[in-house]
């Protein structure tokens, strides 16, 4: 995630920043990686990101998702190819 700041060319892992989503309001760009979708939706909604995400897109924010993070970015991962390693709590993204 890239924040706004007078840093702006700084990228800043969300796993290192206490306040997630409120990080993530301020965000200009929020970059996802790969991995297993299921474990990364598991991970967004246990850490209440998915809403978040979803309204820093809708104000304008970039985001950059590959493999899972591109899944992510759907409405819902139902087509993924990832093997369900994990439970979330819905398909939706």
């Amino acid at each position: 995630m890239s924040l706004p700041e007078a840093d702006a060319d700084r990228v800043v892992g969300i796993h290192t920043i206490a306040d997630k989503p409120a990080a993530i309001a301020k965000a200009h760009c929020i970059i996802v990686g790969g991995g297993n979708t299921f474990s990364l939706l598991c991970r967004c909604q246990e850490e209440g990101l998915l809403a978040p995400i979803r309204a820093a897109v809708a104000s304008g924010a970039k985001y950059v998702g590959w493999s899972a993070g591109a899944n992510l970015a759907c409405p819902t991962i139902k087509t993924t190819n990832d093997m369900p390693i994990e439970a979330p709590a819905g398909l939706e993204a």
